[in-house]
Formats: structure tokens, sequence, C-alpha cells
């Protein structure tokens, strides 16, 4: 939260002005806090990215809050297992899925450059929805060699946040990209601290449900909010487009054509507005031949 007070200002001299003058160093809270809240209600196409990934944050912090109980209790470990049986699930649940993910990464971010950031986020999110659905397996067949299996399945459902993040850097209005992702950062820890309540409140009485390994209906559960990620990037937002990080064609001529209009209409209005600045340069290129010349004399 600390990058929403982080304002990009380049003609903004550093010691000209005191921190009362200065208005972007007024209200810091407001700015660090509340910025990027207000940004997300504001921004038609933030908003449905920073909802996206409040789902998808839901879903996977369901998953990392419950896994390690539900693998040793589906392993049949609690409460009697080793403590080498223990460090065995310890270091399947970690390093395969940690080790095989590198190259999903890589390949997502190949693809969302070449294919676009929102055509990839709308096939990576149901594909990950149904990567979360393996977990099932360990309740009725727990097998210590199905573990790694399920546990790189899992590691591969945070693929959409490559694409995602990719997009709310490029949505960012000029000067507050640091704003925008950390009001997405935001909206995750949001979601974490829903999903932890929900799992403290409803884990106890999912246990005593008389069946074996009981943990397993959190896995479906994730799946579907994994799921339902994908609806808010159905369409267009309310006003507009996407814009170029989408990756869609027409959006990104669109953005070419307003970046070079609007970069003409910038500098019509900085010369109208300064005009002994081209004084200064003519000046300055002539004083530049008059020097050439005489070195070329000498």
């Amino acid at each position: 939260a600390m990058l929403g007070s982080v304002r990009t200002d380049p003609d903004r001299p550093s010691e000209s002005r005191t921190h009362a003058e200065d208005p972007d160093r007024r209200g810091g809270c407001r700015a660090a806090f509340l910025d990027p809240l207000i940004l997300i209600w504001k921004h038609s196409r933030l908003r449905p990215l920073c909802a996206s990934a409040f789902l998808m944050s839901w879903a996977g912090t369901i998953i990392m809050c419950t896994s390690g109980q539900y693998y040793n209790d589906a392993l049949g470990l609690l409460p009697y297992g080793l403590p080498s049986e223990f460090a065995m699930v310890s270091v399947l649940q970690t390093l395969p899925g940690q080790l095989l993910v590198i190259p999903g990464y890589w390949i997502t971010g190949s693809l969302s450059k070449s294919k676009g950031s929102l055509f990839l986020l709308r096939i990576l999110i149901p594909i990950t929805a149904l990567l979360m659905l393996p977990g099932i397996v360990m309740a009725f067949a727990p097998f210590m060699w199905i573990l790694p299996v399920v546990v790189i399945a899992l590691n591969y459902t945070g693929l959409p946040q490559v694409p995602l993040f990719r997009m709310i850097a490029g949505v960012a209005p000029p000067g507050r990209m640091g704003e925008a992702l950390s009001a997405a950062g935001i909206t995750m820890q949001a979601a974490g601290l829903v999903s932890n309540l929900m799992i403290a409140l409803t884990s106890s009485r999912v246990q005593n449900i008389p069946m074996k390994s009981p943990l397993w209906v959190f896995y479906p559960l994730a799946a579907v909010l994994q799921f339902c990620a994908v609806l808010p990037l159905l369409g267009n937002p309310r006003h507009g487009h996407w814009g170029a990080a989408a990756g869609v064609v027409e959006d990104q001529v669109m953005a070419t054509i307003y970046a070079a209009v609007f970069g003409l209409r910038w500098l019509r209005k900085s010369q109208e507005r300064s005009p002994h600045l081209q004084e200064a340069s003519s000046s300055t290129e002539a004083s530049a031949d008059e020097t050439n010349a005489a070195e070329a004399r000498v």
C-alpha cells in the first residue's frame, strides 16, 4: 500500500517546495491507503481486474490454509505419524511444485507478450480452476506418489497472475502505476483475510463430517471461486476498451493513435506557452554553428 504514495512528476523541483507547500505530501496516510481504493472505485478498467484478483487470491488462500493438514490426514499420518513421514510430506508439497512451475511462468510470459494478456487470462483462469480439482484425489487414493502430482497442479494455478498484473500496469492512469499495483495488492490481501476468517470459522465443523479426510470439500469450492474470476473479464469495461495492454489489435491501434494525437497537442501547447525556450534553443544552435566555423578556420 505504501507504493500508492509514490507520484511521478518530472517537472516538479525536489528542493523548491517545503512539505507544507507540496500538495502531494499533504495527507500522506490518505495518499497511501485511500487513494488506491478510490482509484479502484472510479477506474472502470481497473475495477474488474481487481475483482478478478480478489477471487483468485480467495481461492488460492483456501488451498494454502488447508493443504498441509489435509495431506497429512489423507495419508493417515494424524495423529501418530513418524517425524520422517511428516518431513517427507513437507518436502513433497513444496519442492516439486516450486521447481516445475518455473517453465510454466516462462511460457506464460511469452504467450502474454505474443497472444495478448486479456486472451491469455480468459483461457488460463478456467484451466487453472480445473487444476484445483486433482486435490480431491488424495482423499480417495492416499498414496505418497500422488502428492507431488497434486502439488504441481496447484502451483500452476498461480499462472494467471502474470498477464493479470501486466494488464493492471497497462491500464493504470499516467503517473499512477504504483497506486494501481498497490490497489490490486490491497484487494488480494483483503481476499486472504476473508479466506482465513472463513477457514477459521468452518474448518472445525467440516472436520466433524463423518467421511474420510473431509477437508477435500474446500478444493471444489476453491475451483468454483477461481472459475468465477473470469466473469469480470468477459466483454469490455463500462467505458471504452481495455487498452493496448490487453493485446487486442483494435485497442493497440487506437492507443497508438491517441498517443500520437495527445503528443502533438502537448507539443503545440508547450510551444505556445514557452516561446523563450524556442529562442534559447535557436541561440544555442547559432552559437554552436559559430564555434564549429571558428574551429574549422583554425
